[in-house]
């Protein structure tokens, strides 16, 4: 059977399910046949959405490996070679990797934090770099999505605090985002001071890059509102990408003596499990445990959050919503809409129970197509999935969570992201 979400409150958290966008309604429950799904055996410790780019790769189907990557968000594929991430053992930090072994398998450098190492690696490696000693798992960047900026000084009622003297004089604060597009232009209109600017992304400071309108002036915005509440302060301007360069903004935070930084960007649970695990949260973590206040945006989907009980009484692999239910329905999902979905259970850092995200097409006689899914072969690796597809033609879609037989996890967290 296929449920549709049924309220936002009231029902047991232990699988939670957050919906970023209000195009996911209410539709009705229909009768489904069984899904058809077979788990491909990747490699462990690489990331399902790697094993599939690279599978096509050597099958010569490259237009379908560069079509996945960017769907994925790699659109930064290099002739040969892919920008991924290495995560070390647990507890272990990222010198411990082989990085001679890395040289020998044509693997690059990219950039380098304490406990993450991004590198360029050509795509035929890729399953080679999950035997590199010291490397636990190989996956694509996790990157950050800006969150809602507002000119609120009113709001806060700063101006009560600055008339009074507390103007942040002597206080150093470090705004950490990923545009900062514009800022020059907001100094020669004297909307900003000097400011003292790094970029760990290697795209320029103030450079848009890749980002959309909105996320390349995100960082100017955050530090209008930083001097507009705190006119005396230093400003500091970190520029990043994804958790490895955050984790380098942390460190020079720490190494300059920052009092503050502003952090109004979200990393989802591909970093962690949402309860202060993960990596993002160690470093924030290391950040207050160096005397650096760390003040990060938070709660902007908290009025769009659905929960649903889990489990599997009839013992066929998938999880059920409710009853019967397999499968959650979304509704008004167009042509052209870009579904992201992420996974996430409560095994963090590393975890052996090995689960499955689908996205499947409902007919109208309940029969199922799986059109999409994330398939990581979780074996003492990373407990999450992420799946991305571009919705191609009108229908009837849903989510499906496949579980191996030995999986018993029993709490989960998700993300739904709807694009237009």
């Amino acid at each position: 059977m296929i449920r549709s979400l049924k309220s936002p409150r009231g029902v047991l958290s232990v699988l939670v399910l957050l919906f970023f966008a209000v195009a996911l309604s209410l539709t009705a429950s229909v009768q489904a046949t069984q899904i058809e799904y077979e788990k491909v055996d990747h490699p462990p410790k690489l990331e399902g959405v790697l094993a599939r780019i690279q599978k096509n790769w050597a099958a010569q189907k490259r237009a379908l490996a560069k079509a996945t990557a960017r769907q994925y968000g790699a659109a930064d594929i290099d002739g040969e070679n892919i920008t991924v991430v290495l995560e070390p053992r647990d507890g272990q930090l990222s010198e411990s990797i082989d990085f001679g072994a890395l040289s020998n398998l044509g693997v690059s450098i990219v950039a380098q934090s304490r406990h993450l190492v991004a590198v360029s690696s050509p795509i035929s490696a890729l399953e080679r770099l999950t035997h590199v000693a010291g490397v636990q798992f190989v996956r694509l960047p996790i990157k950050p999505r800006p969150l809602v900026v507002s000119e609120g000084v009113a709001r806060v009622k700063a101006s009560v605090y600055s008339r009074r003297g507390f103007t942040g004089r002597g206080v150093k604060v470090g705004v950490i985002d990923i545009g900062f597009v514009g800022v020059p232009s907001l100094q020669n209109r004297g909307e900003l001071p000097q400011v003292f600017s790094r970029d760990f992304t290697g795209g320029g400071i103030f450079e848009r890059g890749s980002l959309s309108e909105s996320a390349m002036v995100h960082g100017s915005a955050c530090a209008e509102i930083v001097h507009d509440i705190a006119p005396d302060a230093e400003i500091h301007l970190y520029k990043v990408a994804d958790i490895v360069s955050l984790e380098n903004a942390k460190d020079a935070a720490i190494q300059e003596g920052l009092d503050i930084v502003t952090v109004s960007l979200g990393w989802r649970w591909g970093s962690g499990f949402g309860d202060g695990t993960g990596r993002a949260c160690e470093i924030v973590d290391d950040a207050f445990q160096n005397n650096v206040l760390w003040v990060n945006a938070a709660g902007n989907y908290s009025q769009s959050q659905v929960s649903a009980q889990l489990s599997d009484p009839d013992a066929d692999g998938y999880h059920n919503f409710d009853g019967d239910d397999e499968v959650v329905s979304l509704q008004n999902v167009r042509a052209g809409d870009e579904v992201e979905v992420w996974l996430t259970w409560n095994e963090w850092p590393i975890t052996s129970h090995d689960y499955d995200l689908l996205l499947v097409k409902i007919a109208t006689d309940g029969s199922t197509e799986i059109i999409e899914r994330a398939d990581t072969k979780q074996y003492r690796s990373v407990p999450f999935e992420r799946l991305v597809y571009t919705i191609r033609e009108p229908g009837n879609y849903g989510l499906a969570v496949w579980r191996a037989e030995d999986a018993k996890v029993t709490l989960f967290k998700g993300i739904i992201y709807l694009k237009p």
